[in-house]
C-alpha cells in the first residue's frame, strides 16, 4: 500500500485527533447507532480518512479477535480503540459479578415491550459500567423442540412475539451507547452436533419461521452487529453461507451493519471472507495476515473486498461514539440498584400460572401456619441456565429464603433436604411435616449443570424428582409445584397430584420473590406462555425430526415445514397441555365490542391496512394483568400453498384494576395476512376473507370479525 507524503500524512492525524476529541458532554450523553454528535464531520467521512491511514496489516488486524477472545484490537497511532466485548443476553457476563436478570424465555412470557426495552437499557447501563463495547445479545432462534439446551435464552416459538420482544431490547440497550449482536443467524435450534450439524430448512420456513426476529432486529432496530452461527445451513457453514449472509441479509435487508462469527465458527478463511463475515470471533485462527494476503496475490479476495469488511467495523465504531468518549461510565454503579429493580419486574410479570384447581392459589396467610419447601431448586437458588448466558449474581435469593421472608416469624417454615441421584426416602419426622402442611412448595426443574449451552437436555423431569413429586402426593393434596427449566417438560407422571403449577422458567438473581409473592396473592400472575406445551414429546410436531442424523455428519431435516409449535394445530393434532399464549390469573377478564376498520389502500384502492380495537374488562374484584392477543386466520381466502388455522399479528398487555375496562388498539397491514412465495422469493397477500380474532390464548378466541382483502 502506497505511503501518503509525509506533510499529508501530519495534516491528516492532525485532523483526525480534532475530529476524536470527546464532546464535553460525551460521557453523560450515549451516542446512538448511526448518530452522529452536532457539528462534528460525518461518519462516512471520518470512516474514510481512517481508511485510507490504515495499512494493510492494520485492516486485518480489526477483522479478528485478541488472544483473550473477548476484545477486537484497536490501532493506537489513529486512535481507533480497542473493543471489550461480553456475552451476555441475561446479564453482562464476563467482567466480573453482574445483575443477574431472569431468562430471554422469561422475558417473552412477560409480553410486554415496554418492559423489554427497560431491560435492554438497564444492560446497556451494565455494560457502560463495566466499559463494555459489544453485548452479545439478543439471541432471538426460536423454540423449536423442549430439549434445546438454549430455548432459555431465546423469545419462545413465535417470530412475531420474538420480534417484537427483540427490537426494544435491542434499542435500549444501543440508546445507551452499547452495541448489540442478535444471534444466532440461522436455524440454530438445538445444541446436539451444534458445530457440525447440517440444518435442512425450506426456503418457505426459513423466512416464514427462522428469519423475521432476525429481519425486525436489523431493519427496525438496526442492530449493530448480527453473529453468524456455528451449524451449517442446506449444506453451508453458515458464517460462509452465500445465501443468508448476502442474498438476505446484505440485498433483501440491506444491512449495513457488522456481521461477526460466532466463538469458533470460522472453519477457513477464503468462503467467510468473500460471502461477508467481517470479522472472526473470538481469536484469530482463520482470518491471518499470511491467509488474507495469499488470497488478494491470488486474486481471490479483492482490496474493495478487505476495505468494505474494515469499512463496517470502523462504522460501527464511529457511529456508536467509541472514539468520542470512554466507554467506561463511573457514574454507573455495578451493583446498581436500578438493575435489580428491572430484574424483579419481569421475573413478577414473567411467572406463568399454569394450573390452579380450584383456586388453591392463592393462600390467605392468615389460615396458613405451616409450610413445607423442598426439592433439588429451593436452596441453594437456581437463576439461570448454564453456558456463556451464565451470569455471577450480587445477590442470590433461594425460593426456601424467599419463602420464609414471606412467610415472617408467625409461619413455620421447614425444609426437606433433596438427595440428588437417589431414590426419595423420607423418614419419619419429614413425612409427618409435609401430612401436616398447610401447603407444600416443591421446587423442581433443570439447572446450571442440566440445562445449558453445547447440550440438549431431555424432556422430562429426572427420575428422582418424579419419585419425589409423586411421594409428596401421597402424602399431601396441598402441593404447590414451581417448575425451573426453560420450556415445555413431560407432567404426565406428576400433575395430577399438584392443585397448582408455577413456571418460574429461570427467574434470575431477585425472581424467587416473586414467586412468593404470587403464592400468597400479594402478586397476581400475569404470564403468559411464548411456547406450546405439549402433553408428551410424541405430540411434537418435530419429533420425528429431532436431534438429526448423528451417523450421516449430523443432518436435521426441518420436515414439519412451518407447521410447528400452535402452527400445528389444525384441528388433527392432539390438543396441547397448555397451549401458545395461555396463563392463568387471579382476575377474570372480558374481550367485547372488536371493530376491524380500514385504515389504507394499496396502489389499486384496495383495502390493505386495517385499525382494530377492543375494548378489556377486568370483571374480577382484584386488579390483575391480561394479554390481548390479536390472530389473522385464512377463511374463505384460495391460497396455493397451506397455512397454518391461525397466526400471531399483534397483542397488548393491559393492567387493570377490579372492575376497570380499556380499549386497545392494534394494526394490521398487507404484510400481516401474507406468506412467502418459494416461487416469486418474496411475500404475497392472496386476496379473499380473513378472520380476525382477539382472546386470551392461540385456542380462546373470545371475539371475531371478518375482512375482505
Amino acid at each position: 500500500m502506497t505511503r501518503l507524503p509525509a506533510i499529508v500524512s501530519l495534516v491528516a492525524a492532525v485532523l483526525l485527533n480534532f475530529l476524536s476529541v470527546s464532546p464535553s458532554s460525551a460521557e453523560s450523553e450515549a451516542q446512538s447507532w448511526n448518530s452522529q454528535p452536532a457539528g462534528m464531520q460525518s461518519s462516512d467521512a471520518r470512516v474514510a480518512a481512517l481508511l485510507k491511514q490504515l495499512t494493510l496489516d492494520e485492516k486485518i488486524k480489526l477483522m479478528s479477535g485478541t488472544k483473550d477472545e473477548m476484545h477486537v484490537p484497536g490501532i493506537e497511532r489513529l486512535h481507533i480503540p480497542e473493543l471489550k466485548f461480553s456475552d451476555g443476553p441475561v446479564g453482562v457476563r464476563c467482567w466480573g459479578k453482574s445483575t443477574a436478570y431472569p431468562c430471554g424465555a422469561m422475558l417473552a412470557a412477560t409480553w410486554d415491550k415496554e418492559l423489554s426495552y427497560e431491560i435492554g437499557q438497564a444492560l446497556g447501563r451494565d455494560c457502560r459500567a463495566r466499559g463494555v463495547h459489544v453485548l452479545l445479545g439478543p439471541g432471538v432462534d426460536l423454540y423449536r423442540v423442549a430439549q434445546c439446551g438454549r430455548n432459555f435464552e431465546y423469545f419462545g416459538e413465535d417470530p412475531y412475539l420474538s420480534a417484537r420482544i427483540a427490537v426494544p431490547w435491542i434499542k435500549g440497550v444501543q440508546d445507551q451507547g452499547v452495541a448489540t449482536s442478535v444471534k444466532h443467524f440461522a436455524a440454530n435450534d438445538q445444541e446436539t452436533l451444534r458445530d457440525s450439524v447440517n440444518t435442512i430448512v425450506d426456503e418457505r420456513r426459513l423466512h416464514e419461521i427462522c428469519l423475521p426476529p432476525f429481519k425486525a432486529a436489523v431493519e427496525e432496530a438496526n442492530a449493530a452487529t448480527v453473529m453468524a452461527a456455528y451449524n451449517k445451513v442446506n449444506g453451508h457453514w453458515c458464517t460462509a453461507n452465500k445465501y443468508l449472509l448476502d442474498d438476505v441479509l446484505r440485498k433483501k435487508w440491506d444491512y449495513k451493519g457488522v456481521l461477526m462469527s460466532d466463538w469458533g465458527a470460522v472453519h477457513e478463511c477464503l468462503g467467510p471472507l468473500t460471502a461477508g463475515c467481517d470479522l472472526e470471533m473470538g481469536r484469530t485462527v482463520h482470518y491471518t495476515p499470511d491467509n488474507i494476503k495469499k488470497y488478494l496475490q491470488e486474486g481471490k479476495v479483492t482490496q474493495d473486498q478487505i476495505d468494505e469488511h474494515v469499512r463496517r467495523i470502523l462504522n460501527m465504531t464511529v457511529s456508536m461514539g467509541f472514539m468520542d468518549r470512554p466507554q467506561e461510565d463511573k457514574s454507573i454503579p455495578a451493583n446498581d440498584p436500578a438493575s435489580a429493580a428491572v430484574a424483579l419486574k419481569v421475573a413478577r410479570e414473567g411467572l406463568v400460572l399454569l394450573k390452579n384447581d380450584k383456586d388453591f392459589l392463592p393462600l390467605d396467610r392468615t389460615k396458613v401456619n405451616k409450610v413445607v419447601v423442598l426439592g433439588p431448586n429451593a436452596s441453594p437458588a437456581v437463576i439461570g441456565g448454564g453456558g456463556s448466558s451464565e451470569v455471577g449474581p450480587f445477590d442470590n435469593l433461594s425460593l426456601l429464603d424467599a419463602m420464609k421472608a414471606s412467610c415472617g416469624e408467625r409461619i413455620a417454615v421447614t425444609h426437606v433436604p433433596f438427595e440428588k441421584d437417589q431414590k426419595q426416602i423420607l423418614n419419619a419426622e419429614q413425612e409427618a411435616a409435609i401430612r401436616g402442611a398447610d401447603v407444600v412448595v416443591a421446587s423442581v426443574g433443570f439447572s446450571q449443570q442440566t440445562e445449558y449451552e453445547g447440550k440438549d437436555r431431555p424432556y422430562d423431569l429426572p427420575s428422582d424428582q418424579i419419585d419425589l413429586l409423586q411421594k409428596i402426593a401421597l402424602l399431601s393434596k396441598k402441593v404447590v409445584v414451581v417448575l425451573n427449566c426453560g420450556g415445555n417438560v413431560g407432567m404426565n407422571a406428576w400433575i395430577k397430584g399438584a392443585p397448582a403449577l408455577l413456571h418460574a422458567w429461570y427467574p434470575g438473581q431477585n425472581g424467587n420473590k416473586a414467586v412468593a409473592e404470587a403464592v400468597f396473592g400479594e402478586l397476581n400472575p400475569s404470564g403468559r406462555l411464548p411456547d406450546t406445551f405439549e402433553e408428551k414429546w410424541e405430540d411434537s410436531p418435530a419429533c420425528k425430526n429431532f436431534p438429526g442424523d448423528a451417523a450421516n455428519g449430523g443432518t436435521v431435516k426441518y420436515d414439519e415445514g412451518i407447521f410447528i409449535g400452535y402452527r400445528a394445530e389444525n384441528g388433527k393434532r392432539t390438543a396441547p397441555r397448555f397451549p401458545f399464549g395461555y396463563g392463568l390469573s387471579y382476575s377474570k377478564f372480558a374481550f367485547e365490542n372488536l371493530k376491524v376498520e380500514p385504515a389504507g389502500t394499496d396502489s389499486r384502492g384496495k383495502t390493505d391496512r386495517f385499525t382494530v380495537s377492543v375494548d378489556v374488562k377486568n370483571t374480577s374484584s382484584r386488579d390483575g394483568a391480561v394479554v390481548a392477543q390479536l390472530y389473522v386466520m385464512p377463511s374463505d381466502t384460495k391460497s396455493p400453498v397451506a397455512r397454518p388455522a391461525k397466526e400471531l399479528k399483534g397483542f397488548e398487555r393491559v393492567e387493570l384494576k377490579a372492575g376497570e375496562s380499556k380499549t386497545i388498539v392494534m394494526k394490521l397491514d398487507s404484510g400481516s395476512f401474507a406468506y412467502y412465495d418459494v416461487d416469486k422469493h418474496d411475500w404475497v397477500t392472496p386476496a379473499g376473507a380473513y378472520s380476525v380474532g382477539i382472546g386470551s390464548s392461540c385456542r380462546d378466541m373470545a371475539c371475531n370479525s371478518v375482512v375482505q382483502l
